[in-house]
């Protein structure tokens, strides 16, 4: 008794399964239609955009601003690194210099802050390249759906046939199950298939680095600000920043800084 009601779970749990599956592709066709238009729509507006030249996707203005400004920040902190190095600063377990003196202190700020600019560095010189692989991937996505809603077309003269048979409410249900799977298949293979469809509208970027920073140029260009380095703060002098020239404005950086920061005197040794 107990192994049959076992059976009858498996066979309604492989029912609803099978049900799941012929739903889901039943309905593919018109996701895939609507998705379709969908994807279309956004790239037909970024290939308005594109002047078919390495810039496209190339940092902006206020961009190239916030890489030199980092890059800038990393020399200075290297500086700073090397010369905390001479000196005789006891070395914690973490990595991190002991802090119970104010140049342990300024030598983990200054480390602090050489990371922070490397991994805003890092991500600015990927972006170009990043965002032209994210237009390319709309791409393929787009010639995927299409080829895939091809099969609709052609498939819907053969379902006007078949809806007038006798047994064409179930033929046509079996038919839009079948034509869900083709069509899947279809638009796997054409993903797969397709490498860079974005090479006809604009070329692929390389990584950004300070020799070709300014060779580019997308957007509309702005003043250059001027830079100004974060300091270890001193409490007493620290006030909060709020010019607009300090930063520029991004939710990657800072909004606020001290002004008139001194750094630290070092400690007669």
């Amino acid at each position: 008794m107990a192994n049959k009601q076992e059976t009858d779970w498996i066979a309604r749990i492989i029912s609803a399964i099978i049900f799941a599956i012929a739903v889901y592709l039943i309905f593919r066709p018109i996701c895939y239609l609507f998705k379709s238009w969908k994807i279309q729509k956004g790239n037909k507006t970024i290939i308005q955009n594109l002047h078919h030249n390495l810039g496209d996707f190339w940092l902006t203005e206020q961009e190239k601003q916030q890489f030199l400004f980092h890059t800038a920040q990393c020399d200075l902190a290297d500086k700073k690194i090397k010369e905390f190095s001479s000196y005789s600063l006891l070395v914690r377990k973490d990595g991190q210099y002991d802090e119970r003196n104010r140049d342990g202190k300024e030598a983990n700020y200054y480390a602090e802050q050489k990371d922070k600019s490397e991994k805003i560095i890092k991500q600015l010189s990927r972006s170009p390249l990043k965002k032209w692989n994210q237009f390319n991937d709309s791409l393929k996505e787009e010639y995927s759906l299409r080829t895939a809603n091809l099969l609709l077309w052609a498939y819907i003269p053969f379902l006007l046939v078949i809806r007038q048979s006798d047994d064409g409410a179930a033929i046509f249900i079996l038919s839009m199950i079948f034509l869900g799977l083709l069509q899947l298949i279809v638009y796997k293979l054409t993903l797969s298939l397709v490498k860079n469809p974005a090479f006809p509208f604009t070329p692929k970027p390389g990584q950004v680095t300070l020799d070709n920073l300014n060779e580019h140029t997308r957007g509309k260009k702005t003043l250059l600000l001027h830079f100004r380095f974060n300091l270890p703060p001193n409490i007493s002098n620290c006030a909060e920043d709020t010019s607009s020239a300090a930063w520029p404005s991004s939710s990657l950086f800072p909004s606020s800084s001290c002004s008139a920061i001194n750094p630290p005197a070092p400690l007669n040794r």
